[in-house]
């Protein structure tokens, strides 16, 4: 399967100091860390080559949790659906 999700919102494009950054989900732990898109490329080479592990990736960027408010509007845009 696939390991990572990598995930592009609306915190990347706006303004701010997430402006250029990217989620990357492990999916056996659904843990995640946000890291700049121009290092992106090089930590998904690194992962799949086993040159890094997640917990270094982890010990590197920190644990990402989504904010409540942006939790409660993805299980609102899902009942939607």
């Amino acid at each position: 399967g696939i390991p990572f999700a990598i995930t592009v919102d609306f915190d990347t494009i706006n303004e701010g100091s997430a402006k250029d950054s990217v989620t990357v989900r492990d999916l056996d732990t659904m843990k995640q860390v946000r890291m700049p898109i121009s290092e992106l490329a090089d930590n998904i080479q690194d992962l799949s080559a086993a040159r890094i592990t997640w917990d270094d990736m982890v010990a590197k960027y920190g644990l990402f949790e989504q904010k409540k408010e942006e939790e409660e509007t993805v299980a609102e845009d899902r009942v939607e659906d």
